[in-house]
């Protein structure tokens, strides 16, 4: 039985840098009570964030679930973006989901993460500027806040990717970035 919230029925207009609030009720699943599906998403919300990226869609209709693969180029460094999400009405803005949780945050591109692997700067900088990261909240489940901010600002914000458990607040309340429509955005970085 799901106990959602009415504001889960309802869809919203995404815009950026403002807050908004969702309750995903009950979270049992595959024969798992709530506060053991709960914990675990807690101590590990990658497996959430899947489900997350389709969810926020549903939540949001000026965005559309495509994965699509999207070739950008600046000056001489040309890189793919696996994007998430798209803006319904163009497909230009690409949007990635990004979750933080007790453990802060990231968006250093997941292919730069690990043993072996290398930052390549320059690559991660376009990679940042080139979209916009929506940023789920899940240290309260099953109430999850939703940010959506441009790469461009989180790299000014977080020079270096990583978003701290105590820069929960500049991430959710800044105060600093005035609401954006999609409609602007598409003006100001594709018109």
């Amino acid at each position: 039985m799901n106990n959602n919230n009415n504001n889960n029925k309802m869809t919203h207009e995404l815009v950026l840098n403002k807050l908004y609030e969702f309750n995903l009720g009950d979270m049992s699943h595959c024969g798992f009570p709530h506060n053991v599906m709960k914990k675990h998403y807690e101590k590990n919300s990658s497996p959430l964030s899947f489900l997350m990226e389709k969810k926020l869609a549903e939540w949001f209709h000026n965005i559309i679930y495509d994965t699509t693969i999207v070739k950008v180029k600046m000056d001489d460094i040309e890189i793919r973006i696996n994007p998430d999400l798209k803006d319904k009405e163009t497909r230009k803005i690409l949007f990635d989901q990004k979750a933080f949780n007790r453990n802060g945050g990231s968006f250093v591109r997941s292919s730069m993460k690990g043993v072996g692997r290398e930052k390549n700067q320059a690559c991660w900088e376009l990679w940042c500027k080139k979209q916009v990261f929506i940023w789920t909240d899940f240290c309260n489940l099953p109430k999850v806040k939703v940010i959506a901010t441009s790469g461009k600002d989180c790299l000014k914000q977080f020079p270096n990717g990583k978003i701290h458990p105590n820069s929960k607040d500049e991430l959710f309340n800044n105060k600093t970035l005035l609401p954006i429509t999609l409609e602007r955005y598409l003006d100001e970085h594709f018109g």
